[in-house]
């Protein structure tokens, strides 16, 4: 979701900032980067936002949404575990792999008219999943890409089931800098949201190479790193919604104890507008 990034580097759109890119192997460890000082500019999902309480919305902050989808998890079954509709999940067991795939699973349940408590959630890896799946460990896996993809080999024999209900949750990925930096050297922050704003349009129009460009920084086979790009909407923005989901996801993250926190924050506080806004007045339309 971060990769127009990704091809910013790669076409050299950001230029003159001596910048150089950490590659984490998830959102949640590049965050850790973020807060510890390695890095000064991060991409990551809000999840890891709401979820760190040493994100200091004095010291760091938002700058943008880079991606989002709507539509990227699904919930594969397997055949032997007998589901054949949407009322057959009561009851069983799936496997998720972090926050967010734990909220979005929540939010697909109730509009099924499942409760949470109806199912057993087993917090698995993504490398664990394909295996749990196949063994019968686990009837079902809430997932995406590699995990998916591998699990369907792995139940080639038995036969699987994909069950996708659009809109439920938006996964968003967004760009956040330090304050200090962002006063400070306010020539490199421009430098750096006008080449994810090229990259976004590079992408449109160069779609085949930067599906290479991606397989080759992401280790992905190209067919599945088209599938994954066709997925996610690129677009650099701030929008009213985002404050408003994260609100959202962070009432449900302190119900079920996520967060050790009893009322949630309001994360308007957490947005900078002005660096996009100088630049891209037209994708600001956060209320500030």
């Amino acid at each position: 979701m971060s990769i127009t990034v990704d091809i910013a580097i790669a076409k050299e759109f950001i230029k003159g900032t001596n910048a150089k890119m950490f590659v984490h192997k998830n959102g949640r460890s590049a965050m850790k980067a973020f807060l510890n000082g390695t890095v000064a500019i991060g991409t990551t999902g809000v999840n890891n936002v709401i979820l760190y309480d040493n994100f200091d919305p004095e010291k760091h902050a938002i700058v943008g949404t880079i991606s989002y989808t709507d539509n990227q998890l699904k919930l594969l079954t397997r055949n032997a575990s007998e589901i054949t509709k949407k009322a057959d999940i009561k009851g069983k067991r799936i496997a998720v792999n972090g926050p967010f795939a734990h909220f979005s699973l929540y939010k697909q349940l109730n509009f099924y008219g499942i409760s949470e408590n109806e199912v057993t959630i087993v917090t698995l890896t993504k490398k664990q999943m394909p295996q749990a799946i196949s063994s019968g460990q686990v009837d079902a896996i809430f997932q995406h890409g590699k995990p998916i993809e591998n699990a369907k080999k792995a139940l080639r024999a038995e036969g699987w089931k994909i069950f996708q209900s659009k809109n439920m949750a938006r996964k968003f990925v967004v760009l956040v800098m330090n304050r200090k930096m962002i006063k400070q050297n306010p020539d490199v922050v421009d430098n750096v949201l006008k080449g994810i704003l090229k990259a976004q349009k590079y992408l449109k129009t160069n779609p085949e190479e930067c599906i290479e460009i991606v397989a080759k920084s992401k280790s992905y086979p190209l067919p599945k790193a088209k599938e994954a790009i066709e997925e996610i909407t690129y677009d650099l923005t701030l929008r009213q919604s985002l404050p408003l989901a994260m609100e959202t996801m962070e009432k449900w993250a302190i119900d079920n104890d996520f967060v050790k926190r009893e009322n949630p924050q309001s994360y308007f506080t957490y947005i900078e507008p002005k660096p996009l806004m100088e630049i891209a007045p037209d994708a600001v339309t956060f209320i500030h």
